[in-house]
């Protein structure tokens, strides 16, 4: 009886040994593909609260703008950037330049960035798009917001904007003002630093974001009002308004445009020909070289991949921005003066990076006085869709061109 019984027993268990061994692997099967599971999820959570030790803007912040070109509402979200993102992912696009990325002028849903990502979701790789422009910034904040929301992100595209002309003159400014910047490119001021004293009425208005309630107007008519009030200090200021057109004047006095504008107009009057002059245009060359590289060794070392947009301006073409902001003093170079894209290729070039330039492809439009506003100067919110579309077809190109590698 023993016999047989251990016979039994040892029968009994020779079955249930591969069933034993089939069910721990099932089980270790099932554990591991959780573990899996679990961890893209913890990743996506600690991205999804993670936000930057500097944040762009207030988060949760909310703005209103109204001129008589425009009238939009400026959310910004918990991460500090323009936008209702409530979680983030990692490998997405990131889009860092000033208020012509920002989306000056236009609602959350009209800014090219914003349009940019719609038409990626309907391609086979849908992407977000997130948003990191910033009013008045220039390529050393555009280095600053990388440092700071970069290792958090990870983007799988970094789009870094150059504003065509603007970005060179900042550069030049703070080179004349000897405002510290990055030696050696690193690190040594903070994203919250500004360039006030060159453009106040900007850093006004985007500070302004802080309050739900402040009408860019208000702010521009108060900055007008010091301005002249304090003449003395303002001397080219408030001679150059003294020369506008009356309705020029009228509308800038009332708010309706930047007084940033006429300022520029007053202090430098070349700045869309003279960054692209030397001794200047070495210079900048060799500063924007430096940032660009630090860029592109930063993205590159979280996996992505950085590509420059050399960004239109419309007082470089046939358009009533390039005949209104010539009324206000500013000297403009011929149509079809093709440097401005020269130089962002060229930069693009000494960094191997990719470019995209717009302005060959702009000037064969007929539709350029829908582009940009007339007086302001920032893309419309059909400007905003038009260049989206050409940025698109670039950026297309671009990913194909990464996934091939």
């Amino acid at each position: 009886m023993n016999l047989v019984g251990n016979k039994a027993t040892l029968k009994t268990s020779g079955i249930r040994k591969p069933l034993l061994n089939l069910s721990v692997g099932l089980i270790l099967l099932f554990l591991t593909a959780l573990f899996l599971i679990a961890g893209e999820l913890i990743s996506r959570l600690v991205i999804g609260n993670a936000a930057p030790s500097h944040k762009i803007f207030p988060e949760f912040s909310r703005a209103i703008y109204k001129t008589a070109e425009f009238d939009c509402v400026v959310h910004i979200n918990r991460y500090g950037f323009r936008g209702t993102e409530n979680r983030l992912l990692p490998g997405q696009v990131v889009v860092i330049g000033d208020s012509f990325v920002f989306g000056w002028g236009v609602s959350d849903d009209e800014t090219w960035p914003t349009k940019l990502q719609d038409d990626l979701s309907k391609t086979g790789t849908p992407l977000k798009v997130y948003n990191l422009g910033r009013p008045g910034a220039d390529p050393e904040d555009y280095l600053d917001i990388a440092r700071a929301y970069v290792p958090v992100l990870r983007p799988r595209v970094l789009l870094v904007s150059l504003l065509q002309a603007g970005d060179l003159v900042q550069l030049l400014q703070r080179r004349s003002r000897k405002i510290e910047s990055h030696d050696d490119v690193s690190v040594t001021r903070s994203i919250s630093r500004t360039v006030e004293e060159g453009f106040p009425a900007i850093i006004a208005v985007a500070r302004s974001i802080q309050h739900p309630t402040i009408m860019a107007t208000s702010t521009w008519e108060a900055d007008v009002r010091f301005r002249i009030q304090h003449s003395a200090f303002f001397k080219l200021f408030n001679e150059r308004m003294a020369m506008l057109p009356p309705d020029i004047r009228t509308l800038t006095e009332t708010g309706n445009i930047n007084p940033a504008i006429i300022a520029g107009a007053a202090e430098d009057p070349r700045e869309f020909i003279a960054p692209y002059e030397e001794p200047e245009a070495s210079w900048l060359e060799e500063r924007l070289t430096r940032i660009v590289d630090a860029l592109k060794s930063l993205v590159e070392a979280n996996g992505g991949t950085l590509v420059l947009l050399s960004m239109p301006r419309g007082e470089y073409f046939s358009s009533e921005t390039r005949e209104n902001h010539g009324r206000m003093g500013f000297e403009l170079p011929p149509l079809r003066f093709n440097k401005p894209d020269e130089f962002a290729a060229n930069i693009a070039a000494k960094s191997h990076v990719k470019a995209i330039l717009l302005a060959q492809k702009l000037e064969l439009r007929d539709d350029l006085n829908k582009i940009w506003y007339a007086l302001d100067s920032h893309p419309t919110k059909y400007g905003n869709e038009v260049l989206e579309k050409y940025i698109f077809e670039a950026m297309l190109s671009v990913m194909a061109q990464g996934h091939d590698q």
